[in-house]
């Protein structure tokens, strides 16, 4: 037996609908908008050079938009300014833990 949906029923439908591709829609625009999707948090004379460039690389390559300072700051950029605008566009920091991070002002903050 066959089931007929009111225009009522099938407006409610297509308003749920348009409501979850608007939803996705905003989530695309956002991310598109977004600079990093991963921002790497090191102290740079202990890990940037082997653990932090791996990482870097390997979360390139998956096609992650990562920031790693000395990959992304371009020459006469404020580095101030460079880094907290990738810290506030990334969705995810990660912050590798080495013997001297905790004495960086920089990684503390």
């Amino acid at each position: 037996m066959a089931s007929f949906s009111s225009p009522h029923q099938q407006n409610k439908k297509l308003h749920a609908f348009s409501g979850i591709e608007s939803v996705r829609k905003r989530r695309k625009v956002e991310e598109s908008s977004r600079l990093f999707d991963v921002f790497i948090n090191h102290r740079g004379p202990d890990v940037k050079h082997t653990l932090a460039i791996q990482l870097y690389d390997s979360l390139k390559n998956l096609g992650i938009r990562t920031f790693l300072d000395a990959e992304e700051k371009e020459l006469g950029d404020s580095f101030i300014s460079t880094i907290e605008t990738a810290i506030r566009s990334a969705s995810v920091q990660i912050a590798i833990f080495s013997r001297g991070y905790a004495e960086s002002p920089w990684c503390l903050a």
